[in-house]
């Protein structure tokens, strides 16, 4: 015997050629999924319309990388911290300000009116990893990937997601690291 004839398929009861259709919808759902988070991403025309965003794209293009490890734990001097940049009042969350620096500066990408686009598009990857986390979630609770890719193309085209995506701001990786922290609960 082969071994690919011997190959179980992703769920039971589900033939191998019904899982490979499955798949390829999941990434079709992905795939729409991204065009609809990444479609006319500079939307309001570099007018800074959300005043989140303007916040996070002030702060972003202010701070600036650290040179060690010591000097971003020394918070009275630290050149990525947003309160040793004029920015006493920043609530946001570190992470996606230091994702979106670090990212922004590889890009060369790190004015006021660059740097908010960069913050979009990884806000709009954050996003679409939640469609993906759906879709194991999906998987993991029911073991079949009809519903588990029926599940990821619901919240693939929901209207809140993808409009969320187009903001550089913080909903998008918290909904990220909070579907997350589910996924990991339902291992468990």
């Amino acid at each position: 015997m082969d071994r690919e004839s011997t190959a179980a398929p992703i769920q039971p009861g589900l033939p191998r050629r019904a899982s490979f259709f499955w798949t390829v919808m999941l990434v079709v759902v992905l795939l729409l999924g991204a065009y609809f988070r990444v479609i006319h991403m500079n939307w309001d025309d570099s007018q800074h319309l959300h005043p989140d965003e303007r916040f996070l794209t002030m702060v972003s293009s202010s701070v600036q990388w650290v040179d060690s490890i010591g000097a971003y734990f020394d918070t009275s001097t630290s050149t990525l911290s947003p309160y040793n940049s004029g920015y006493s009042f920043y609530v946001y969350g570190t992470l996606p300000l230091f994702i979106v620096r670090f990212v922004a500066e590889r890009l060369a990408e790190i004015g006021y009116d660059q740097i908010y686009l960069v913050g979009r598009y990884i806000s709009a990857l954050f996003d679409l990893l939640t469609v993906l986390l759906v879709y194991i979630a999906g998987i993991r609770l029911y073991r079949d990937q009809r519903i588990a890719v029926l599940a990821a193309a619901f919240y693939s085209f929901a209207v809140l997601p993808i409009q969320l995506s187009h903001f550089y701001a913080t909903d998008t990786f918290l909904g990220f690291f909070g579907f997350l922290t589910l996924l990991l609960a339902i291992w468990v």
